[in-house]
């Protein structure tokens, strides 16, 4: 992993991490991948 060190460097990313590679997985197994997300706008 490229970027390995900043886990072992920013122990506290480590949950935001893993909800971005759980979510981007998701995406890729339903076919989401690289589309546009919907995004709620409130104001």
């Amino acid at each position: 992993m490229k970027y390995g060190h900043y886990m072992k460097d920013y122990p506290e990313s480590l949950p935001s991490f893993e909800r971005a590679l759980e979510r981007f997985l998701v995406d890729k197994e339903v076919g989401n991948y690289g589309k546009p997300k919907v995004v709620a706008r409130f104001g």
